[in-house]
């Protein structure tokens, strides 16, 4: 197997050509840290293809149950408050 081989050239105004970006403000980097109200109402956790094939099956069966189903956004949260 032959490999291919490297090439490059030079560029003669490479440095004309190129500029250094402005340095950025202190105000526009900014972090905020949230406070615990707000971290607790944040949800992280997504539900995937298989937390929604055994989300329908738990349905399933809670509504033999005569048990209300489910919703995806409450096994988000749960998820969320496991991990």
């Amino acid at each position: 197997v032959k490999l291919p081989e490297a090439t490059f050239r030079i560029i003669e105004d490479y440095n004309e050509r190129v500029c250094d970006a402005p340095p950025r403000p202190n105000a526009y980097i900014r972090f905020i840290e949230k406070s615990a109200e707000e971290l607790d109402g944040e949800v992280e956790y997504d539900v995937d293809e298989e937390d929604t094939a055994w989300l329908a099956i738990v349905n399933k069966n809670r509504t033999k149950q005569a048990l209300p189903p489910v919703s995806v956004d409450t096994l988000e949260l749960l998820m969320d408050r496991l991990e």
